[in-house]
């Protein structure tokens, strides 16, 4: 055979992820940018106003300057999704990036651009939910993706093979119930990981930083319970079924 009959070789998916976790991925870079280049003052600003704080969320909140006050309808609402984008230092955003091009991608692929877009908010939801429950009335804000990320993550131990070729992932693996082994494999990993790891999200209490568990595992529990719904709905089993109807 000569060498221009030699088939291409394989494309990394890591090395070509989808369109919709690159635009994520700039999403974060540029609110981030938008955070280091901003006078310090505004910069701290940005991140009293849109982390998530579960004091909010008590009937009324003391703020120094005015008293005690109740918080709109815009405060309780907005900080359950921007918190997300926020990020308090470089290393915080490195690892949003690195898990998004890991699992972002897996998920992508398997659920389609607008419904990954809409789980990985609907994971960060449901960690923040958690997160507001077990704080309840605590003045600790909280920024970062690590709920979204989790919920990234459990989606993926459903169907991800470790250490696969790329040739035997065609055309997709099967989705795993969640009492499977490698559901609890997966879980146990991230679960150390990121307790050892506990940059991606982070617990603001005034200028220091402080590792938070909460939307760890409410992020998680969102991924594994919404993934089932994605798959049947928007996953490679609804494709199977278009293509045979």
């Amino acid at each position: 055979m000569s060498l221009e009959d030699e088939p291409p070789p394989a494309r990394q998916r890591f090395l070509n992820a989808p369109a919709s976790v690159l635009w994520l991925i700039a999403v974060f870079v540029a609110v981030y940018a938008v955070q280091i280049l901003s006078p310090p003052a505004v910069a701290n600003r940005l991140l009293q106003a849109y982390a998530l704080d579960p004091a909010v969320y008590s009937m009324r909140i003391v703020v120094p300057t005015l008293g005690t006050v109740t918080p709109s309808l815009a405060d309780r609402v907005v900080p359950l999704f921007s918190h997300i984008f926020l990020s308090v230092d470089l290393v915080q955003l490195g690892f949003t990036c690195v898990w998004l091009l890991a699992f972002g991608s897996a998920v992508a692929r398997r659920f389609g651009a607008a419904a990954f877009l809409g789980f990985f908010l609907l994971c960060g939801l449901g960690a923040a939910a958690i997160f507001i429950a077990l704080c309840w009335g605590q003045n600790i804000g909280m920024v970062g993706a690590s709920g979204a990320l989790s919920g990234l993550v459990a989606a993926a131990s459903r169907f991800m093979r470790i250490g696969a070729a790329p040739e035997d992932d065609a055309p997709e693996p099967p989705f795993a119930p969640l009492h499977s082994p490698q559901v609890f494999a997966f879980g146990a990993v991230w679960l150390v990981a990121s307790l050892t790891l506990g940059d991606i999200g982070a617990g603001l209490s005034g200028a220091s930083q402080a590792f938070v568990w909460q939307p760890l595992v409410g992020g998680y529990l969102a991924g594994l319970l919404l993934s089932g719904p994605f798959e049947h709905y928007f996953g490679y089993a609804a494709r199977l079924r278009r293509a045979g109807a």
